[in-house]
């Protein structure tokens, strides 16, 4: 017979199956692999997604509702400022067509607005001004 070792507690060395046996015997750990530490990592990390999910599931009601209520109320903020800007802009074209019109009136003389006026049915008399004649074809036209 083999000899025993009397360290091992084994008769033959080949009679171990792995080296964790043989650490196991010595007293000592043996040494993690990646998949020792990454198993429970990912195991822990899953648990607390789904705890996560399960709250965020509870409180989704509430929190869309909240956010619609944001979104609607800056779509109307929205909507208010592009109706103002196109309001102003719309004044701001028609003045200028005003300013172009009064100054392609005021280029006439006197007797050419005098027949304008007549043509566009507006009440004129004679003593008139230059001036006069165009506030009144502005105001009719």
């Amino acid at each position: 017979m083999r000899p025993r070792s009397p360290w091992l507690g084994c008769s033959h060395a080949d009679d171990m199956s792995t080296t964790d046996d043989v650490f196991a015997k010595l007293g000592l750990r043996p040494r993690l692999t990646a998949r020792d530490y990454l198993l429970p990592a990912l195991g822990i990390f899953g648990f607390g997604f789904l705890a996560g999910a399960g709250v965020m599931m509870l409180l989704a009601p509430q929190l869309r509702g909240r956010l619609r209520q944001r979104f609607q109320r800056g779509a109307s903020r929205l909507r208010a400022v592009v109706e103002r800007e196109g309001e102003e802009q719309e004044q701001e074209q028609e003045q200028e067509q005003g300013r172009e019109e009064r100054a392609d009136l005021e280029k006439l003389s006197r007797s050419e607005l005098y027949e304008r006026a007549h043509a566009m049915n507006i009440d004129t008399h004679r003593n008139m001004s230059k001036a006069d004649l165009v506030d009144a074809i502005i105001t009719e036209g």
